[in-house]
C-alpha cells in the first residue's frame, strides 16, 4: 500500500466549542490507482488530504489522532524540516480553486521553477528551460511566451493546467486533486480530467481526486471512499459500488443524479433534511436523522466498518 490513513482524527477548536471535522477516517491508496473521494461539502474530504502534507492550520485546527502511512513512514511524526522535503518532490497537491492558489506577484515560470529549484536543485536558467517544457507538456500553446505571464492573463482552464505543471514538475509518486475541475465548463473539464489520466500513466503517478461529480468518480477512479461527516460510509471498487450500492447515502447520491432516461416531469430524487452540524453529533450513527431505514439501534450505537465482499466495506446496521 503506498499511502494509508489510519484511525485519522482532526478536531477544530472554535468560539463555539470543538468541531470533530475527522473522527476516526481510514482509507488506503494504492500504487498506480485513482481513487475517489465523495460526499457532501463539510464532510473532511479536503480536510483528510491537506492533513496529509500538513497543511492544516493550527490554530485552530489540530490533528488529535491516528496515522498517515506513506512509504513506512509515519508522515505525522515528521518535522516541519522533513515534511517540507515531502511536499511538491513526493506527493503533490492541486488545489480547489487555482485563481487563490497562484501567485499573481510572479509569473508562471516563477511558480514552476521555485518547486524545481528548491527540490532538483537546478540552475535558474535550467529551471526556466524545465518549467517551458512542463508548459508544453500540459498543452499551453506558445509555451515561451506563457512562461513569462501572470496569473491573471491566463483563462481558468490554463490556470488549472499551470496547476498541474507545478504539481508534476518533480514527478511526485501521489498527486492530490482537490476539485481539480470546478467553475469550468464541461469540454474544459473533460480535457483537465484527460490530461490528468494521461501524465498519472506517464509519470507513473497515484492519484486521490477529490469531487462532487460521481460520473467524474465513475470515468477516472478504480476505487472510491464514501464520506459523511467525517467518517467513512462505504469504500470499495467504482464498478462495484456504483452498480450494487449498500449503504442508504450511497444509494441516495447515486438516485439523485440525473438521468435522460427518466420521466422530465418527475421532481429528482433527494436526501432528506440536512447534514448535521458537528456540535449535534452525539450517539448512534451519523447519518440517522436522513436515513430511511432508521431503526432503535441505529440511534443509540454506531455501527463498525466492516467488509462484506471481496474488499467493499460499509458502515451501517443494515448487514447486522
Amino acid at each position: 500500500m503506498l499511502l494509508s490513513l489510519k484511525d485519522l482524527k482532526i478536531y477544530f477548536y472554535t468560539s463555539d466549542g470543538e468541531v470533530r471535522a475527522v473522527d476516526g477516517l481510514s482509507y488506503e491508496l494504492k500504487s498506480g490507482e485513482t481513487l475517489g473521494l465523495v460526499g457532501e461539502s463539510g464532510c473532511g474530504k479536503t480536510v483528510s488530504a491537506l492533513s496529509i502534507l500538513q497543511l492544516i492550520q493550527q490554530p485552530p485546527g489540530r490533528i488529535i489522532g491516528g496515522k498517515i502511512i506513506f512509504d513506512g513512514d509515519d508522515l505525522l511524526r515528521y518535522t516541519p524540516a522533513q515534511i517540507r522535503k515531502v511536499r511538491g518532490k513526493k506527493i503533490s497537491m492541486i488545489f480547489q480553486e487555482p485563481m487563490t492558489s497562484l501567485n499573481p506577484l510572479f509569473t508562471i515560470g516563477n511558480q514552476i521553477s521555485e518547486m524545481l529549484r528548491l527540490h532538483e536543485g537546478l540552475s535558474r536558467k535550467d529551471a526556466l528551460d524545465r518549467s517551458i517544457e512542463m508548459l508544453r507538456l500540459v498543452h499551453i500553446p506558445s509555451p515561451e511566451k506563457r512562461v513569462h505571464e501572470y496569473p491573471h492573463l491566463l483563462s481558468g482552464g490554463m490556470r488549472q493546467r499551470v496547476m498541474i505543471a507545478i504539481a508534476l514538475s518533480c514527478n511526485p509518486k501521489v498527486l492530490i486533486a482537490d476539485e481539480p475541475t470546478t467553475a469550468l465548463d464541461v469540454t474544459i473539464q473533460a480535457q483537465i480530467l484527460d490530461l490528468m489520466l494521461r501524465l498519472k500513466d506517464e509519470m507513473r503517478t497515484s492519484i486521490i481526486l477529490i469531487t462532487h461529480d460521481l460520473g467524474i468518480i465513475a470515468e477516472t477512479a478504480q476505487r472510491v471512499v464514501v464520506i459523511y461527516s467525517g467518517r467513512v460510509m462505504e469504500k470499495g471498487d467504482v464498478e462495484r459500488i456504483f452498480r450494487n450500492p449498500s449503504h442508504p447515502y450511497t444509494i441516495g447520491l447515486l438516485n439523485s443524479l440525473p438521468r435522460l432516461h427518466r420521466n422530465k416531469k418527475k421532481r429528482l430524487h433527494e436526501i432528506p433534511g440536512i447534514r448535521p452540524t458537528y456540535s449535534d453529533i452525539s450517539t448512534g450513527c451519523r447519518f440517522y436523522p436522513r436515513c430511511p431505514h432508521v431503526m432503535n439501534i441505529c440511534k443509540e450505537h454506531e455501527p463498525d466498518l466492516i467488509e462484506l465482499e471481496d474488499g467493499q466495506w460499509m458502515r451501517c446496521w443494515l448487514t447486522s
